[in-house]
Parts: structure tokens; C-alpha cells; sequence
């Protein structure tokens, strides 16, 4: 039992002394327990801060809704007033013609008159006296006209006709029509004139207005010969009674007569007031109708003129004087 205990102490000695020469493990020290402390304050801090610079899914899904509610608004709401104002401009020509659409076809619509196809201007006529003025015109638009055109008296003297006519066939563009209208000379003597213009459909007035003048108590007295032939309407007409401009200058004179059934006419035009070169007298053989002359005066100086139609046979009739002037101009 002795030696029990002595190899019992010897054994704890020896485990002693094995201890003291293993190696040391040393212990922390206090600057390395603040630098730990330190290097683990900072880990912490950078998570956290990567947390806050990096969305979690949670946010993204919340704000993914909100965004997708807003885009499909917009779109609801622009058609719903891009109908409303659709309709409404649609609506209106359906009903009335629309405004801007007239002015159009007032801009694309022309007419030109082109000549006085009987009736010249200042023909005589008795008191009550029918008859019927025709214009030619020339459609210059970009429209065709059609029988929904019209010719309409816009002012000056009525002379009993109608306050319209309508274009009597389609007139496409460039092509040439001639109007009618039916009048009655008034009643009391005197010089008439009234106006005419073109109208579409649409009743935008556009082209020339054109005019028709009758001297009504000047005609020329009917003169039946032995055959009982009559010439009657004789007239004149000058292009410009009164010019100022420089010299020579040429009037033109329009002259006309009707004849009521065919015979060898004569006829020449006279003038006064002036050196005149005069054409001859001319006899023709013409069939009943109305016959349309001109002739051209060459005037040298200043001054003051008349001229007249002259019928010598198978009648003798005349027709009113026209007077007309010349100012020479430097």
C-alpha cells in the first residue's frame, strides 16, 4: 500500500512536469480582444449598409403593382376623349356641309365669260319687248359643272326674268357652255343693265359677273319694203367711249341687225368728227337671222367723234349714234 502511493506520486509528478514543458497556449490579450471587437463592429456595420443600398424582394414586389396600375390608366383615359372628339367632327357633315368644305369648292370653281352670243350691249327694243340673252363661258375650275349650277341675277335691273337659271348640261373643266335667260324690256324708255353670276351648290358665287344693257324706245322703226321685207335692231356699240392714252388708238365698233326673212342686204358704217378711213359699203345675200359685224377706227388726234350703223337697202334704217373721245397723251 506504500508503494502504492509512492508510484502514485511519482506518476502525478511526472504528468506535472509534462505539463509545464508542452507548449504554451497563450492567453488573449486585452488589445487583441478590442481589435476583434472592433474588426467584428465593422462587418456588422458594412451588412447593414448593403442592406439599405440593395432592395429586398419584398419592397421590389410592392412598388411592381403601383407602377403597372398607373400605365394601364393613361391609356384608358386618351382613347375615351380621342372617340368623343372623333365623333363630333363626323357628326357635323353628316347634317350641313361643313364650312371649310365650301370654301374649297368656291376656290376649285372658275368660270370665264368668253362673248355676248347675241344682245350686244345697248340694243334697242320697244316697250315690252321679249327677248332672250345667251353668254358663253368657259369653265377654267377644277370642277364639272353641273344642272345644280347656276346663273343667278345678283343686281341692277331684273327686266322681268327669272332670279335664276340653271346650267343647261355638265361643263367639265375647259369646256365651253352658253346660258340663256329669257327677259322683257320695261315699260318705260330709258338705258337698262342687270347683273348675272355664276353659283354652285353649294351657293358660293365664283367667276365673272357678266351684264346685259338694252336701250329700250331707241329702236330703229321697222320699214317693210314692197316685198315686205323688215330689218329691224339695228345697233352700235364701242369698246371705250372716252380713252386717254397715247396716239394712234383704234376703237372697235360692234354693230348687228336682224333680218326677218333672206334678202340682198346693204349696209356701212358711218362716222363724223374725225379723218376717218371708212370701209366701203358691203350687199350681201343673208337669210333671216341676226348678224353680228365689228369694224376698227384708227384716230391720230385729240378729239370727239360719233359713229352709226347704216342699213341702205332693202330698207333704210340706222341706228342710234355712239359718241365717243380721244386725249392724246404725250
Amino acid at each position: 500500500m506504500k508503494k502504492l502511493t509512492i508510484l502514485s506520486l511519482l506518476t502525478l509528478f511526472w504528468l506535472l512536469a509534462s505539463c509545464q514543458n508542452a507548449p504554451a497556449v497563450p492567453s488573449p490579450t486585452a488589445a487583441q480582444i478590442n481589435a476583434d471587437t472592433i474588426r467584428t463592429a465593422a462587418a456588422q456595420t458594412a451588412v447593414m449598409r448593403l442592406t439599405e443600398l440593395i432592395p429586398s424582394a419584398t419592397p421590389a414586389a410592392t412598388q411592381t403593382p403601383t407602377e403597372t396600375l398607373q400605365a394601364t390608366l393613361m391609356p384608358d383615359n386618351r382613347p375615351t376623349q380621342a372617340i368623343t372628339t372623333t365623333q363630333g367632327v363626323t357628326a357635323t357633315p353628316s347634317i350641313t356641309p361643313s364650312p371649310v368644305a365650301a370654301a374649297a369648292e368656291a376656290g376649285n370653281s372658275n368660270g370665264v365669260f368668253v362673248k355676248d352670243v347675241n344682245i350686244p350691249d345697248n340694243t334697242a327694243f320697244n316697250p315690252g319687248a321679249s327677248f332672250t340673252k345667251t353668254w358663253q363661258f368657259i369653265n377654267n375650275g377644277q370642277t364639272t359643272w353641273t344642272q345644280a349650277y347656276e346663273l343667278v341675277f345678283i343686281s341692277g335691273d331684273g327686266m322681268g326674268g327669272p332670279a335664276s337659271v340653271k346650267v343647261p348640261l355638265e361643263v367639265a373643266p375647259n369646256q365651253v357652255v352658253d346660258i340663256s335667260v329669257n327677259l322683257v324690256a320695261p315699260q318705260n324708255n330709258g338705258t337698262y343693265k342687270g347683273f348675272w353670276r355664276l353659283r354652285s351648290p353649294g351657293g358660293k358665287f365664283f367667276g365673272d359677273a357678266v351684264y346685259v344693257q338694252i336701250v329700250v324706245g331707241s329702236a330703229a322703226a321697222a320699214t317693210p319694203d314692197a316685198g315686205g321685207l323688215t330689218v329691224s335692231n339695228v345697233m352700235i356699240n364701242v369698246d371705250n367711249a372716252a380713252v386717254s392714252t397715247s396716239c394712234p388708238h383704234k376703237f372697235m365698233f360692234t354693230t348687228s341687225f336682224t333680218l326677218n326673212a333672206a334678202a340682198a342686204i346693204t349696209y356701212q358704217l358711218e362716222a363724223g368728227g374725225f379723218e376717218f378711213s371708212l370701209p366701203q359699203a358691203r350687199t350681201e345675200t343673208l337669210s333671216a337671222g341676226t348678224y353680228t359685224f365689228t369694224y376698227e377706227l384708227e384716230v391720230s388726234v385729240s378729239g370727239n367723234g360719233w359713229a352709226r350703223m347704216h342699213i341702205t337697202a332693202p330698207v333704210d334704217a340706222k341706228s342710234s349714234d355712239v359718241a365717243f373721245s380721244l386725249t392724246c397723251q404725250p
